[in-house]
């Protein structure tokens, strides 16, 4: 009898306050405004004759069932997700929110380091291999980087992450390596090795409501 496996897991629930902000404008847009219009241009292009050859027809029908998928799945999430404001009471190690400043440094063969586990980061985060170099150039991240070259990016919650926009999923093979991880630590990412140098948290404001 074959045995059953677990089912995988989901993606953590965790989101930044900013992110779930622009989750719910996204889904108020799409409610609001963009769904109207796709249902007035399916209606429009209905009212022209023959379905079957109606090109407009076709691709509004299409447009109108991706929306209403993004619609439901919005809705369903934004019950799910817990927003993080506060950071954690350690702020000298990594954690969700975390604001990190990554160095590359020649010593430490990556080997030695932890590689966590390339391929997967480059897949989740193919852009994520840009980088600022000391003098504020962005690079491609195409073959080997200087010593010295920095990356920058904040952990967050994988529905708002966004790799060029330096914003990196916490279910990431590349946050993962750096949770809980201190200043001065060396971590593996694309097979080269790279130090943490610092470590920041947005502070919490209080919403202002009357």
């Amino acid at each position: 009898m074959a045995r059953l496996q677990s089912p995988s897991p989901g993606p953590s629930p965790y989101v930044t306050r900013a992110g779930y902000d622009a989750l719910q404008a996204e889904l108020k847009r799409l409610w609001q405004h963009t769904r109207p219009a796709l249902v007035r241009q399916v209606a429009e292009a209905a009212a022209m004759g023959d379905r079957s050859e109606n090109a407009e027809y076709i691709y509004g029908k299409k447009q109108l069932r991706e929306t209403d998928r993004r619609i439901a799945y919005l809705s369903r999430r934004l019950d799910q997700l817990q927003v993080v404001e506060r950071a954690p009471p350690d702020r000298s190690r990594v954690f969700f929110g975390a604001h990190v400043e990554l160095v590359r440094t020649l010593g430490a063969p990556a080997a030695e380091v932890g590689a966590a586990a390339d391929s997967d980061v480059r897949k989740e985060c193919p852009r994520i291999d840009a980088v600022q170099t000391s003098s504020g150039e962005i690079g491609s991240g195409s073959g080997r980087q200087d010593a010295g070259a920095v990356r920058r990016f904040q952990l967050v919650g994988p529905d708002e992450a966004d790799a060029a926009a330096g914003r990196l999923s916490i279910d990431s093979p590349m946050a993962r390596s750096l949770l809980r991880k201190q200043k001065g630590a060396l971590v593996s990412i694309g097979g080269e090795t790279w130090r943490l140098v610092a470590i920041r948290y947005a502070e919490h404001r209080p919403s202002s409501g009357g």
